[in-house]
């Protein structure tokens, strides 16, 4: 117990399917330290829902605007799941994938 486990094996499945996006699927193998750790790419969106605008205080406010798209991910273990084809709908987790996003009106801070 408490060892690094060499040689596990996972899927990450991606689905962005508001976005018309291939289904991302990716798998990884876990090193002498026990962690994988892989890049995942995925193609850009267009369009999207326009989400309420944001304003953030880094010197200053910014008001910034995004469209978006929700897909999912799901990540399983390939020795206990097997084939990782086993999803359930709670295994599943939320992933907001922007499409746009553009600043609308900035006001500098104090100097």
């Amino acid at each position: 117990m408490g060892a690094p486990l060499k040689g596990a094996q996972g899927r990450f499945i991606l689905r962005l399917e508001q976005s018309r996006i291939p289904t991302v699927i990716s798998e990884v193998t876990s090193d002498e330290s026990g962690k994988a750790q892989k890049l995942v790419s995925f193609e850009r969106c267009t369009g999207g829902y326009e989400a309420k605008d944001y304003v953030s205080y880094d010197h200053g406010s910014n008001t910034w605007r995004s469209y978006y798209y929700v897909g999912g991910y799901h990540f399983s273990n390939l020795l206990w799941n097997g084939d990782g084809s086993e999803l359930t709908d709670h295994s599943v987790r939320s992933f907001g994938h922007i499409c746009k996003q553009r600043l609308m009106k900035s006001t500098p801070g104090p100097r």
